[in-house]
């Protein structure tokens, strides 16, 4: 009896794994687009791959949420060069809004952000953050620019 189970459970999961389809996605290769640095220590880091006629972003940047550690998270979209001017319009206008204390939340690849105008050292800053605990970077207008300036043919700020 043991082994008509044993054999009834062995030949259904062989089953169910011969039904499973197996994806597979070529991902392109990543090559440095825009960089942002405060003294030698990068900040954030655009980086593009081309794959036919799709083109990829990948942003990566330091998590402030760890005083004690350095962590650098990132995050891939598919985008235009329209998306992302779009994208750092966006940007630029919720940094710009002085009165608005509200957060404005955009997808970016697979995950939710809000982007939040605030001050650091007195000075105005968006906090791009996934998460406002564990997962946060804060950008000046100047960094935002810097790091978008690819997108509108400046060569010399790459």
């Amino acid at each position: 009896m043991k082994r008509t189970i044993l054999s009834l459970a062995l030949l259904l999961g062989l089953s169910t794994f011969a039904n499973a389809q197996l994806s597979v996605s070529k991902t392109p290769k990543m090559e440095p687009f825009s960089k942002v640095s405060m003294l030698g220590v990068t900040r954030m880091e655009m980086f593009r791959g081309i794959n036919g006629t799709d083109t990829t972003y990948m942003l990566s940047y330091v998590n402030n949420a760890f005083k004690q550690s350095t962590k650098n998270e990132s995050f891939y979209l598919k985008a235009s060069t329209q998306d992302m001017l779009s994208l750092e319009q966006l940007m630029l206008e919720v940094l710009k809004n002085k009165d608005s204390d509200e957060n404005v939340s955009v997808k970016i690849g697979d995950k939710d952000y809000f982007l939040h105008r605030t001050s650091t050292m007195g000075f105005p800053s968006l906090m791009l953050a996934h998460s406002a605990d564990y997962d946060y970077t804060f950008l000046a207008e100047k960094e935002i620019k810097k790091i978008f300036a690819p997108f509108h043919g400046d060569k010399k700020k790459k």
